[in-house]
């Protein structure tokens, strides 16, 4: 939906993570990474079915082919873009992009305004229950790590607990175009929701701004968070995913 529209994922790998850009690790966040994006896509448009609005599923976007949320900007330009400028000026990595925005027709949500709030949800939702089943996965493959075959699954596990927080931990940001904010335009008063409205057209450079004035600090303050949020259960925390690289 619009709320993905510019951010629908952004990572900043730093030193103490480097072992994240090897080739070996590249391999096992593939998989992963399209699948968040995917379900994330694929759940604006399946609520909005739900709340009456077809427009998504009419357009086949109510599905987990990836190929059918590739922005060619977004999803490939950008990204590979600004990791290389990253990689030859600052000597570390982002990632930054989109997918293709899931359409949704307000006019026909029973409810437009519980209904959107919903709606944007959704994305979010999906990466915070994918996110408990990678959780689920690497605490199990963990305990047979000696195993080839299944180290494999306990890196990839791993890379999806972190990426699938990313993603629902920057989207739930209350800031328009991000979900966050079209999750606040359900709750705002109109006139309200106008005004805040107002910061749309900024939101991505004040993020980018924020991310180089701050070193991408608060990126990862707030994938912690969402780590320890959905690790919380099984008592898995940040340090202990970011081992499951340390072979790679």
């Amino acid at each position: 939906m619009a709320g993905c529209r510019l951010i629908d994922f952004v990572l900043h790998i730093d030193r103490s993570i480097r072992p994240l850009l090897s080739t070996a690790l590249i391999a096992h966040v593939a998989v992963p990474a399209i699948l968040a994006v995917t379900l994330h896509e694929a759940a604006h448009g399946y609520v909005a079915r739900r709340c009456g609005d077809v427009t998504a599923h009419a357009q086949r976007r109510v599905s987990l082919n990836p190929l059918r949320h590739v922005d060619p900007i977004g999803t490939v330009l950008v990204p590979v873009a600004l990791f290389a400028a990253s990689k030859f000026f600052w000597h570390s990595a982002w990632l930054f992009g989109w997918a293709k925005p899931v359409p949704v027709n307000e006019a026909a949500l029973r409810n437009p305004r519980r209904d959107i709030f919903l709606v944007a949800a959704a994305g979010p939702a999906a990466n915070l229950l994918l996110a408990f089943v990678c959780l689920l996965v690497f605490v199990l493959a963990r305990e047979f790590d000696d195993y080839a075959m299944l180290h494999s699954l306990y890196v990839a596990a791993a890379a999806g607990v972190l990426l699938n927080a990313s993603l629902a931990g920057i989207n739930l940001i209350p800031l328009p175009p991000l979900d966050g904010g079209n999750m606040l335009r359900g709750l705002l008063p109109r006139a309200c929701w106008r005004s805040f409205a107002r910061a749309q057209p900024y939101t991505v450079a004040l993020l980018l701004v924020w991310c180089v004035v701050d070193e991408a600090r608060w990126v990862l303050r707030l994938i912690d968070l969402m780590v320890n949020l959905v690790g919380a259960p099984l008592g898995v925390d940040m340090a202990q995913l970011l081992a499951a690289f340390d072979s790679e």
